[in-house]
């Protein structure tokens, strides 16, 4: 049998802060792993730990991988005089780097003092958020955003996108790009939820059924505040409902969006109706997404949804904003709104109360192999 291929993929461990981009990694795997085995590359995983490689595992289960950790070790002496060239010349003046990696490629990179001897390169955008929503960013963030891709576009690397949306944000604010762009839809692999007992999670998490469901990290630009007032106009015509929200309750760029939330709750009386669940077992979230009425994606901004593929591969039917990113990634079940208009969505709510969604069955598993062929087509 031919070698097997082998590509480095670089994992920082983002629970506390990103949880979507250890999804990516885990999703990319899982695809690849779908793969004719003679087709499934051999893995080499950087990671800051070997815990981290070992969650990897865990989630993915991947065959063919390796784990190499992100910093290299420094003897004694090195440290002292690494400490004391940071004293004096404000830099180390021992850097260890990775040798021998020219035949093969890292992604998605970043810049990591060990992988700078890394030529075959290619760097992942999620999204261009910080440029149509800059309010959310601090300055500094902005700033670092702003330089770092500034230097992928002027380089000779590659560059994956999400979308085609993204891909007319780059060059339209990056015009004179040299770097060489693939558009790559990811795809989402569900771990087996369906043996779970729903009357047990509803018991658990104290949900009346029906419900709807929404699930993304409380950040600014998820817009839950639409989906809140949309449920007041419901609850001011006195109609039973029940939405539950899964994520994170923290953001480190707005500490007080959750604050916000939840005071429009309790100031309006939505107690009963609004459940928030927290960043939860990843099986459970599918299960109660699969059994919601419908799924609800109120997002200001998305580069390419997680949740929308969610929705995808488990034919849920979803309620989502109309954002062009959206309108490429969806064909089916579903209905768009704008993310500003809660009476639009108040109206899509009260129809589907009364009458569940008809859902059109589609065959996901094309996506997921996709995922995996279009991106080893893109690696040299």
């Amino acid at each position: 049998m031919a070698q097997r291929k082998r590509i480095g993929i670089l994992f920082i461990n983002r629970h506390s802060e990103w949880a979507g981009g250890n999804y990516y990694i885990y999703n990319l795997l899982l695809a690849l792993k779908a793969l004719p085995d003679r087709y499934i590359p051999h893995i080499v995983l950087f990671t800051e730990t070997a815990d981290d490689f070992d969650l990897v595992i865990s989630e993915t289960n991947y065959p063919y991988i390796e784990f190499l950790p992100l910093e290299i070790g420094y003897s004694f002496s090195e440290r002292v005089v690494n400490k004391l060239s940071r004293i004096f010349l404000n830099k180390n003046i021992i850097v260890k780097t990775y040798t021998g990696n020219e035949a093969y490629v890292l992604f998605p990179y970043k810049h990591y003092p060990s992988l700078k001897s890394f030529k075959n390169k290619i760097y992942w955008i999620a999204d261009f958020q910080d440029l149509h929503l800059p309010g959310f960013f601090s300055k500094a963030l902005l700033e670092n955003r702003r330089r770092n891709h500034e230097l992928i576009a002027i380089g000779q690397n590659q560059l994956i996108l999400s979308s085609n949306d993204a891909l007319n944000d780059f060059e339209k604010f990056y015009p004179d790009y040299k770097c060489k762009i693939n558009v790559l839809n990811f795809a989402v692999t569900h771990p087996p939820y369906d043996d779970l007992n729903l009357e047990v999670l509803l018991k658990q998490y104290k949900i009346k059924q029906p419900y709807f469901f929404s699930s993304n990290q409380f950040w600014a630009h998820k817009n839950h505040m639409v989906v809140l007032k949309a449920a007041k106009i419901l609850k001011d015509k006195s109609i039973d409902f029940t939405i539950a929200f899964s994520g994170k309750e923290t953001d480190s760029r707005n500490p007080e969006y959750f604050k916000s939330i939840k005071s429009f709750v309790t100031e309006n009386k939505l107690e009963t109706n609004i459940h928030f669940l927290g960043f939860m077992d990843r099986t459970h979230q599918l299960k109660l997404m699969k059994n919601a009425i419908a799924i609800i994606q109120p997002s200001l901004f998305e580069g390419w949804s997680t949740i929308v593929e969610d929705a995808k591969a488990m034919n849920q039917h979803i309620l989502v904003s109309d954002l062009k990113v959206h309108r490429e990634q969806l064909v089916y079940n579903a209905d768009f709104f704008n993310p500003t208009d809660e009476k639009a969505l108040a109206g899509l709510l009260e129809k589907y109360i009364a009458s569940p969604p008809i859902i059109q069955n589609l065959d996901y598993n094309n996506n997921i192999i996709n995922f995996g062929n279009e991106f080893l087509k893109i690696i040299p």
